[in-house]
């Protein structure tokens, strides 16, 4: 029978343990890999190695003060020291086997370095630092977080410092040991030293290595700080030319101590090129790892780009990365990215010589996590809830279950600081802590063990509310560093909201949470975004229980209505259904008493009138808007107030009018910028305004001063690209009027800058939009068949959706184009039914417009006749439509569409007996313009007169006083 006999006697040892030990001793001194031990112990068998770990942890508690005789060689395996007595007739065999220890050391047993040199990426400024501090700095303590890749740092350097000293280097791993006897023995052993008798101690181990030159490498210290802090104290006091570097997870803050803080690796951004994301350290190691199992691994750009990706959200930690490396080698690099958010379960291929912390992502961290006392621990896992970085007030509301004072929480934050669980960002004299995304990936997972998710994440929810709420209590101007504020609690926010809205989570905490951030929503333009949480939000509200739905309260609703009704008209449509949600949430502020929310309903309300030319209606909702701020209300209504009468009063036809109104509230000095105060009404009044008096300064015949306002506009806007306005103002003036000013190379340009805007945030009733105006430019192109085909198709959709503004211009080049490719009849129908709906609706804006296309229409019928006696009437028809035309003009002061009506006119009229007077009409239409070449119809109308060599005979002014209608287009409010 086998036996292990020591002074004492036979000692009782477990059969896989002498296994081991019989292994061990007839290596007589040499490395025995893991490898061969387990192949040794468990021959056909498969099992984890973390079984060879337990039986040689116990092997060691046999072995008694004797257990420093077993060495674990850092990346290679396990020796075992000291002379043996080996019955060899019996190894291997059932029988009796007898292992005798000796009592001491019998060879010089100095700690080696892992065998072979690894390649280490974007490392090499590290090592040349860290080399730089080994001889100048008596301790040097690399600190990171788990997986970092301290270990490699350290080991790399003592490979190429090691000629620099004397008796070379020595490495101690201090991982598998937790017993000061079996430390202090592998320490001595690394030195080279022994002891027969006695305690080993540090004061012995310094006494011994007082006059050697040499490196001493400690690897992770973490566990056994304070030990590990009393020795490298007492030899750093003693032995001057023993040069120390210690990797551990926290400071072992002693004297003398340099802490050198190791960073993950750099990670490509997330718009960096193929190229650019190749040269990243992160993504250099990943597929180092990857092809050496699978080389033929992402070799495409899209598979590039993934690993970009993956690197990011592992932080640049190195051991993630090579964990995920070998996964990928397996799973590919897309399935990999799919199920990396369950990264913990994911990565678990670590090298089999690796320590078993090492071994999976999971493992690493588990290791950290005992490092804490109980308080630490549940303090770390609460701060799982934040995914971004976090104020110390947040931490304090998500630790707010637990007797923690503001001193105690902050040492306890500090200590996870030091345990590199948690960084520490500095954003000038402020600072904010994060976890690495594996790292709360870790924590969140303990939170849920222990049954604290629920609540920790309604804590998150409280703090993020309170702070949306805090933030958005005036209108005061933002600065960026607030900004970037709100946008740190928009990501938080999304991740909460995710949470909230799950099966397991709470929903009720998401619909509030979510009615709040509406607004940090829109003051970043994430239009889109905020109309489909909010929609998400307010269909969960209705699904809840009457006593739910009045725990929450109806302010969180009437938040939702509004958010949800000033962002469906962009994204979903039809303007219908917006204007009834306005009318809902109107009703909703009336009843609660909240004039804010009264004042942003009917805003809406009118906004959904003039988007659908309801204009008669629009101007009654601007002048009770105009009621309700006119003496109470802040001086951003006031102002408000006075552009929605005058937008209202232009689509009337009263520009001469609502140009004053608009000035006065205007400012257009170049030198200004748009006001950064929050815009409650989401379409920036000043922006709205300036676009509407420069669409009124080109009907007036200041087309210079229309162009030059708008590029103005667009400027001011786009500085910060504020959404839904900028895409509002070149949709509505500044496409238009390159468009109608015949600048169609410029129209191209900024037709193209809207599309791009309107796809970015999910605005689909501007695309719509925008091939029509794509199908305008075709027709002023020359290409009848081609525009009128995206004219139907856009036209039909936006009728669809109720949506009518500035679509009138469009509906006259849809009649043109069906006019020139023979369609007459339904170009007559289409110009007749948009005067009947204007009639209607009491929109007078575009009316000349219509009149003259009609006119048009006419004269182009005219060309396809055959009968004179039709031909002769048509011609009358036509010349009848466009003096009409004329005369709305000049009754609106139109001196635009004067000008286009009388040009039409005269192009019609050559060759006939008319050409005089219509020349005459031209003329005097000219006149009344000071811009000599803007558009291209003044061009060709001074071309038309300069060919004809007219001279003036009648003033602008006469000619406007006999063409005067009798009739006012406000009229039309009162019917």
């Amino acid at each position: 029978m086998r036996s292990l006999r020591s002074s004492a006697g036979v000692v009782r040892i477990g059969t896989r343990a002498f296994d081991i030990l019989e292994r061990l001793a007839v290596a007589h001194g040499d490395v025995v890999t893991k490898e061969e031990l387990m192949q040794h112990v468990w021959p056909h068998s498969i099992v984890e190695e973390s079984n060879l770990a337990v039986h040689l942890s116990a092997l060691r508690k046999i072995l008694g003060d004797a257990r420093h005789l077993i060495v674990t060689v850092p990346g290679r395996g396990y020796r075992l020291l000291g002379a043996v007595s080996l019955d060899d007739s019996q190894t291997g065999a059932s029988g009796d086997a007898e292992v005798i220890e000796s009592g001491r050391p019998g060879r010089n047993a100095r700690g080696a370095l892992p065998d072979g040199k690894r390649v280490l990426f974007g490392r090499e400024t590290a090592l040349a630092e860290i080399g730089g501090l080994i001889g100048v700095e008596p301790l040097v303590t690399l600190i990171g977080a788990g997986g970092i890749g301290k270990t490699s740092l350290a080991v790399e350097t003592a490979r190429t410092l090691g000629a620099r000293f004397r008796d070379g280097v020595a490495c101690v791993e201090l991982a598998g040991h937790t017993d000061r006897t079996t430390i202090l023995n592998a320490v001595a052993e690394a030195f080279g030293v022994t002891y027969p008798g006695g305690v080993v101690t540090p004061a012995r181990i310094a006494a011994s290595a007082a006059g050697k030159s040499c490196l001493l490498v400690l690897d992770n210290a973490e566990h056994v700080i304070e030990l590990a802090a009393e020795l490298v104290d007492v030899l750093t006091a003693t032995c001057r030319d023993v040069s120390i570097l210690v990797t551990s997870r926290e400071p072992l803050r002693v004297r003398n101590e340099y802490l050198y803080r190791v960073l993950p690796l750099d990670v490509p951004a997330p718009e960096a090129e193929s190229q650019n994301v190749l040269a990243h350290p992160a993504v250099k190691l990943f597929f180092a790892r990857a092809r050496a199992l699978e080389p033929r691994l992402g070799q495409d750009s899209q598979s590039i780009a993934l690993v970009g990706d993956i690197c990011r959200r592992l932080d640049g930690l190195p051991l993630a990365i090579e964990l995920a490396a070998a996964s990928a080698a397996t799973l590919g690099i897309a399935a990999l990215v799919s199920r990396l958010d369950d990264r913990l379960q994911l990565l678990t291929a670590g090298h089999r010589n690796a320590e078993p912390r090492h071994q999976t992502l999971r493992a690493t961290f588990e290791w950290s996590y005992a490092l804490l006392d109980a308080r630490g621990q549940a303090m770390f896992r609460r701060l799982g809830v934040f995914v971004g970085s976090f104020e110390l007030e947040g931490c304090l509301d998500v630790i707010s279950d637990m007797p923690f004072t503001r001193a105690a929480a902050i040492d306890a934050v500090q200590d996870l600081i030091n345990k590199s669980l948690v960084a520490v960002e500095f954003d000038g004299a402020a600072s904010r802590f994060r976890l690495m995304e594996s790292s709360r990936a870790f924590a969140w997972a303990k939170l849920v063990e222990e049954g604290e998710a629920h609540s920790a994440a309604a804590r998150h929810i409280d703090y993020l509310r309170a702070r949306f709420r805090h933030m958005y209590q005036d209108e005061a101007p933002r600065s960026e560093a607030e900004r970037g504020v709100i946008r740190r609690h928009l990501h938080e926010a999304r991740a909460a909201l995710q949470r909230a809205f799950s099966q397991d989570g709470d929903p009720a905490c998401g619909v509030e949470l979510t009615s709040w951030m509406v607004e940090a929503l829109f003051e970043f333009s994430l239009v889109e975004e905020c109309f489909n949480r909010a929609s998400l939000a307010l269909d969960e509200l209705q699904r809840m229980s009457q006593a739910q739905r009045e725990r929450i309260g109806e302010e969180c609703r009437l938040r939702l209505l509004c958010a949800v009704a000033s962002t469906r008209i962009y994204t979903r449509g039809p303007v219908s259904r917006s204007e009834a949600l306005w009318t809902d949430a109107l009703e909703l502020a009336t009843r609660l008493g909240h004039r804010e929310y009264r004042e942003r309903a009917i805003w809406g309300i009118w906004n959904t009138k003039i988007a659908s030319s309801h204009i008669t209606e629009s101007y009654r909702y601007a002048t009770q808007f105009n009621a309700l701020v006119e003496h109470a209300g802040s001086a951003q209504s006031r102002s408000l107030a006075t552009q929605m009468v005058a937008v209202s009063l232009h689509c009337l036809g009263e520009h001469t009018k609502a140009s004053v109104l608009l000035a006065s509230t205007l400012s257009l000095d170049p030198s200004d910028t748009l006001p950064e105060k929050r815009q409650r009404y989401r379409v920036a009044p000043d922006v709205s305004g300036q676009g509407t008096l420069a669409r009124i300064y080109w009907l007036q015949g200041r087309p210079a001063e229309a162009q030059a306002l708008v590029e103005l506009t667009l400027e001011r806007v786009q500085q910060n690209a504020r959404e839904p306005s900028f895409s509002h103002v070149l949709a509505t003036t500044a496409v238009p009027l390159a468009l109608w000013s015949g600048h169609l190379a410029r129209a191209g340009e900024l037709l193209a800058l809207l599309r791009k805007q309107a796809d970015r945030n999910g605005f689909e009733l501007w695309l719509e939009y925008c091939r029509a105006l794509e199908g305008h430019l075709q027709v002023l192109s020359g290409h009848p068949e081609r525009g009128l085909a995206l004219l139907d198709s856009a036209l039909g959709a936006l009728a669809g959706r109720g949506f009518r503004r500035v679509v009138t211009p469009l509906v006259c080049a849809q009649a043109e184009a069906l006019a020139r490719v023979g369609l007459t009849a339904r170009a007559k129908h289409v110009l007749d039914r948009t005067i009947a709906q204007c009639s209607e609706t009491g929109e007078q804006l575009f009316l000349a417009e219509v009149w003259r296309t009609k006119g048009l229409v006419d004269w182009l019928t005219a060309r396809d006749e055959t009968h004179a006696e039709a031909i002769e009437r048509l011609h009358a028809s036509a010349a009848h439509c466009m003096m009409n035309a004329h005369r709305i003009a000049m009754t609106q002061g139109a001196r635009m569409y004067q000008l286009r009506a009388a040009l039409t006119l005269a192009q019609i009229s050559r060759d006939t007996h008319a050409a005089g007077g219509a020349l005459e009409l031209l003329r005097a239409a000219c006149a009344g313009i000071a811009d000599r070449s803007c558009t291209s119809d003044i061009d060709d109308a001074w071309a038309l007169l300069e060919a004809a060599s007219l001279p003036a005979r009648t003033t602008p002014a006469e000619l406007s006083q006999a063409a005067r209608p009798s009739y006012s287009p406000l009229s039309l409010v009162s019917r």
